[in-house]
């Protein structure tokens, strides 16, 4: 047991998966100091206290009753004086979907020691069923576009074990210090479920610290923040139909494994149910993320952008994004004084320069490859090793990059010689012809000679 550890489940409602969570955090090799569970119901609710108090007598209870994601609720959990959360080095992040092994925090925990410097440790992220990778640290443009360099259904084969610094860390699974949240004022209440683990990781940059995942930490990770609030279930035709009763964590198995299914062309429903908030993280990242003297220009542009990019879902087959593009765009323009807000207390914080993240970025360039190894991955053998297809769309994009370097000269040089010849044809062309057929033949015309006087 390490008395410097707390962990906190961040719960909205009873479910089976939490008194899941609840057993893993208790079985872990490695002990929490103490356990609080952050109950995000309403205050009638006594469900989740029943709960905790069958499975985790031990675990204390945090009421936040009117936090609407996670960010609000460990904010405020923070603000608790009765829990006195700040008195641990570290606290340990867990959403009530989120599933550690046992060795999970122990692994943790053993990068975390390494360096003072160490703001936060994010888990190598799994299926419900372990079966293959969702996540190992946060890739994103300076846009926060996020970049998903793992292929649906790839599985764990170490390939990821020397991944170390990143950008970023999904909250899931977290283990932040304490001293980090405080220096950069903790999550931003404006995102959550989606967009607060980069937006946190970049601050903890800026802020001097560093951000590192730890692949030998595992955690499932069910992602019920991907399903709609209608439950979505398989008809006998294995198309997906919403029903009209509230979904639960608790309810058909088969919409988590409907989700997770790797090479599964219809588990990309569940996420375009949830675009609408994804596209606003990605807008309000990068809104806050960019100089100052570059947000009004970056409004102008999404100014014209968003409707145009609405527009084009509409017009190329995909209706259902019309409406969730939009309301991104109008939903940050809403929430415009809690970002410039966001921005000056980000800034505060900041004591390392901007460009310090410029290594950690990914070019756009690198999501466009990323997009089209998973879609081949979808349409691949159901056979084939997903680390096949990695390698194989790996050497593509090696090859392209090989000849782009090397045609980029070649087109220089003609080009180029090119524009030599043109000059001289035009410049140096009459003359040459006057002094050598002009004068011995007599029958130049003026104009042409007045090139070759002196």
């Amino acid at each position: 047991m390490s008395s410097a550890l707390v962990a906190l489940v961040v719960a909205h409602e009873a479910t089976e998966i939490l008194s899941d969570v609840l057993v893993a955090v208790q079985a872990q090799t490695m002990k929490p100091g103490a356990i609080y569970v952050i109950d995000c119901s309403p205050a009638s609710d006594t469900e989740i206290a029943g709960l905790i108090g069958r499975i985790a007598p031990t675990a204390h209870r945090i009421s936040a009753p009117r936090a609407k994601n996670i960010s609000q609720a460990l904010n405020r959990a923070f603000a608790d004086k009765d829990a006195a959360l700040n008195t641990y080095a570290w606290a340990w992040v867990l959403h009530s979907d989120s599933i550690p092994e046992p060795d999970c925090l122990n692994a943790l925990w053993a990068h975390a020691d390494r360096s003072r410097t160490i703001g936060a440790v994010g888990p190598k992220q799994m299926c419900s069923d372990g079966s293959h990778i969702i996540e190992c640290g946060i890739q994103a443009t300076s846009s926060a576009r996020r970049a998903d360099g793992i292929l649906r259904g790839e599985i764990d084969q170490g390939q990821y074990d020397s991944t170390s610094d990143v950008l970023g860390v999904g909250t899931a699974g977290m283990l932040v210090s304490t001293v980090a949240w405080n220096a950069v004022g903790g999550f931003d209440t404006a995102l959550g479920p989606f967009g607060e683990g980069l937006d946190f990781s970049r601050r903890l940059h800026l802020a001097g610290y560093r951000v590192v995942v730890a692949p030998k930490a595992r955690i499932r990770h069910l992602r019920t923040s991907y399903i709609p609030p209608a439950l979505l279930a398989l008809s006998e035709n294995t198309e997906e139909s919403l029903d009209d009763q509230p979904a639960t964590a608790s309810d058909d198995a088969s919409v988590l494994d409907l989700f997770n299914q790797p090479s599964s062309i219809s588990a990309r429903v569940p996420r375009d149910m949830s675009f609408g908030q994804r596209r606003f993280a990605q807008l309000y990242n990068w809104a806050k993320g960019v100089r100052v003297f570059t947000l009004p220009f970056l409004a102008l542009w999404l100014a014209f952008w968003s409707p145009a990019r609405a527009f084009g879902r509409l017009v190329s087959g995909r209706g259902e994004l019309f409406w969730p593009e939009l309301r991104a765009w109008l939903a940050l323009i809403a929430i415009t004084p809690h970002l410039l807000l966001a921005r000056h207390r980000a800034a505060r914080s900041r004591i390392v320069p901007v460009k310090v993240l410029r290594e950690l970025y990914v070019s756009g360039r690198q999501v466009r490859d990323s997009v089209r190894r998973r879609r081949q991955a979808i349409g691949q053998d159901k056979d084939e090793d997903p680390l096949v297809t990695a390698s194989r769309a790996q050497y593509r994009s090696r090859s392209r990059d090989h000849h782009a370097r090397h045609d980029r000269p070649r087109r220089g040089l003609l080009v180029g010689t090119y524009l030599v010849s043109e000059w001289w044809r035009v410049a140096y062309s009459p003359f040459v012809v006057e002094r050598s057929l002009g004068r011995s033949m007599g029958f130049m015309d003026p104009r042409w000679r007045w090139y070759g006087r002196p």
